[in-house]
């Protein structure tokens, strides 16, 4: 799967190009976990690709969640990171994923502005979105005037229903909300796997005996060697002690990570780890 910025759209159409695209099925969103609900949007795209002819599936997403940009004060954190969701979506067989960052420039495109745009340079013959999907300058563009757009330019849209589970609807609020309640349980069952948070970019650190005072670690025993980290940008449980493998280059360690206001404490009872050793992946 190839990846391309929103900066650099003329990439899209050589790549669609070079490959004998002569259209794409593209689906747009956040897709923070990616959850179940997202799973109807890409089937959507990936059916509709194998129904027309020198087509192609692609994404387009954010580097980070708009929510997280937009309320920074108010937000919980991520589900997951850009390299995660890349991740995932090579998984599923996408072939392309265009990746924006929401900064001020672009919450100032016009929703016309944006699909003209993925008309242009990325061949967009079918879309499928969720239906509260809104874009463009202050979310001014919604599935009404989408709609209209897509009649107008004689595309196909596709409106997917939201999806529940035990009555809720599936969300990614409602994921972060699950995880930072420390309901790791349900926050699996709507994603539809595990929750990993991803160290590859973390450096951690080994705590000294003399470094306990300094923080809250009334939850933590005494172990041979404990190794922490500041918070991450994605979502964590909040003052929870919960069992995780640790997954380093070399290994997989079934632990107990605590989780504490001061950040992500690894106890490592068997001293296995060091401060050399690269700790990938925690799997709560």
């Amino acid at each position: 799967m190839k990846v391309f910025s929103w900066d650099d759209l003329g990439s899209v159409k050589s790549f669609l190009t070079q490959n004998s695209f002569n259209f794409s099925c593209l689906t747009i969103g956040g897709f923070d976990g990616p959850h179940l609900g997202h799973e109807v949007l890409f089937e959507k795209v990936l059916s509709k690709k194998n129904e027309v002819k020198s087509s192609c599936a692609g994404v387009v997403t954010f580097a980070r969640s708009p929510r997280g940009v937009k309320s920074q004060n108010f937000y919980k954190g991520d589900l997951s990171t850009l390299s995660q969701k890349i991740h995932y979506f090579e998984k599923k067989g996408l072939d392309f994923c265009l990746v924006i960052n929401f900064d001020s420039d672009f919450k100032k495109t016009l929703g016309i502005d944006f699909f003209d745009r993925l008309l242009g340079y990325c061949n967009m013959k079918f879309l499928s979105v969720g239906q509260d999907f809104r874009c463009g300058y202050k979310g001014s563009m919604g599935v009404s005037e989408i709609s209209e757009y897509f009649a107008n330019n004689n595309l196909e849209l596709s409106i997917c229903n939201d999806v529940f589970l035990d009555k809720n609807r599936i969300s990614s609020s409602i994921i972060r909300d699950f995880i930072f309640d420390g309901d790791i349980a349900n926050a699996k069952k709507y994603l539809g796997k595990n929750y990993v948070l991803d160290c590859s970019e973390i450096k951690w650190k080994l705590l000294k005996d003399d470094e306990l005072s300094d923080f809250s670690l009334q939850n933590l025993k005494k172990s041979k060697n404990i190794f922490f980290t500041k918070k991450l940008n994605q979502v964590m449980p909040q003052n929870a002690k919960l069992n995780a493998t640790v997954i380093t280059t070399s290994l997989q360690i079934k632990t107990t990570v605590n989780f504490t206001q001061d950040g992500i404490f690894i106890e490592d009872n068997d001293g296995v780890l060091s401060e050399n050793v690269f700790i990938e992946e925690i799997v709560l």
